[in-house]
């Protein structure tokens, strides 16, 4: 299981919630994203680094 820790702190200008919100959205889809790359990938290939895309739709 994936767990997403999201330690940057709130700016002046920015919006937590909105963050929040977006996370509790997509939270099912970024975790099979997440692991579908990793499963995709080799130990050597942990420095390249990997894009992980979420769909524009709703839920």
């Amino acid at each position: 299981m994936t767990w997403f820790i999201d330690r940057r702190l709130n700016g002046k200008n920015k919006s937590a919630v909105n963050r929040q919100r977006f996370l509790r959205r997509y939270k099912a889809q970024i975790k099979q994203s997440i692991s579908e790359a990793i499963n995709k990938r080799s130990v050597t290939d942990i420095q390249s680094g990997e894009s992980v895309s979420i769909p524009n739709g709703r839920y």
